[in-house]
């Protein structure tokens, strides 16, 4: 049975109605921003801030070592998984907005 890996999703509701959707669902648990703020912007964790970029760093290494990627195409943190990835068209899936 494969996991589906989504470290990339912007929030916890995101995740938990994923993993209730898909069982083997794999997520890391992290500091998550509110809902609609970019992760990028954590500099008011203070010192936190490095482990939101160590987090961030961990997450698009996990992303490019899948076998498949299913990515918004609008998201440049997955796109530089994608880039990094090596996969090939046919293996690399970017969701367009609704």
């Amino acid at each position: 049975m494969e996991a589906l890996i989504i470290p990339a999703l912007g929030t916890t509701a995101v995740i938990a109605a994923t993993q209730a959707r898909h069982p083997c669902t794999v997520s890391r648990p992290k500091w998550m921003p509110e809902p609609g703020a970019p992760l990028h912007l954590a500099h008011h964790q203070g010192q936190e801030g490095l482990q939101v970029a160590a987090d961030a760093a961990i997450d698009i290494w996990l992303l490019a070592g899948c076998d498949r990627l299913i990515y918004p195409a609008t998201s440049s943190f997955s796109r530089t998984a994608a880039r990094l990835s090596g996969l090939t068209d046919e293996q690399l899936h970017g969701l367009a907005a609704a």
